[in-house]
């Protein structure tokens, strides 16, 4: 598969080739999917399977095959198609209207990850550039780095909702994106490996790059109190990534 965009089903999910808990249906046409691309190299008709299982897939709400065919069609469209990936980007944005609650929060991870392997690639020329008086917020190519961070901390921190459904969801129940190793056991809930994605891209401190290194900015009325009752009060640093990074970082306490 494409060297560029198997990062991101590797760092997310792990794709396995076949998996024994699939029914003999994915088994079969997952076998055909493989050989086409690795031993025939036919990445196109590759593609077409991979779309009739998709399809399969969310007319029979298999969720976990679902979001693997997915993953594949990006996958193997991006070998097929130059910078693809801003049309994929927004392919997902749109599976996103219709998804349920479960597939909705594995594509805003998946998503944010897309987001940020773009970032990646373009990581130079975004920090110097400017805002666009007027420009399109749906052209990647007007972004700055910080419409890059402030909208893969969103995705990450909607990924991690409907909580409650999350926490309640088996890893299990994924079997076909998974693969098996020893940390299984200290994530074995959806909500777990998503918190740890999101942690995992807070923990960089990226997103402050073009702040001060200690910006700070006084908007509490109290820090214009007379000096004994403003020595009293504690003044708080609520930046927005600062936030995101407890509130991620809270759910594993």
């Amino acid at each position: 598969m494409n060297v560029r965009l198997v990062f991101f089903i590797a760092v997310l999910f792990l794709l396995r080739a076949q998996s024994q808990a699939q029914p003999l249906y994915y088994r079969t046409q997952w076998a055909m999917v493989d050989s086409l691309i690795n031993q025939q190299g036919l990445q196109r008709k590759a593609l077409a399977q991979v779309i009739r299982i998709y399809q399969y897939a969310k007319s029979h709400r298999e969720t976990a095959q679902q979001i693997k065919s997915l993953l594949y069609q990006i996958s193997l469209t991006e070998q097929l198609e130059e910078e693809s990936l801003p049309t994929q980007i927004t392919r997902i944005e749109n599976e996103l209207r219709h998804a349920d609650p479960i597939v909705g929060a594995l594509l805003r991870n998946y998503l944010a990850q897309l987001y940020q392997y773009y970032f990646s690639q373009h990581r130079y020329e975004l920090y110097d550039r400017t805002k666009i008086a007027g420009g399109n917020p749906q052209e990647l190519s007007t972004w700055t780095a910080e419409d890059f961070h402030r909208k893969i901390s969103s995705l990450y921190l909607q990924s991690l909702q409907p909580e409650s459904l999350l926490q309640q969801s088996p890893l299990s129940s994924f079997e076909p994106i998974l693969l098996s190793g020893n940390v299984r056991s200290l994530r074995p809930f959806l909500f777990d490996l998503l918190a740890f994605r999101a942690l995992d891209y807070f923990e960089r401190d990226e997103a402050d790059l073009s702040k001060p290194e200690e910006a700070y900015e006084i908007k509490e009325t109290e820090a214009f109190l007379p000096a004994q009752k403003f020595q009293l009060h504690v003044f708080r640093q609520p930046t927005h990534i600062m936030m995101s990074f407890d509130g991620v970082a809270g759910t594993f306490d």
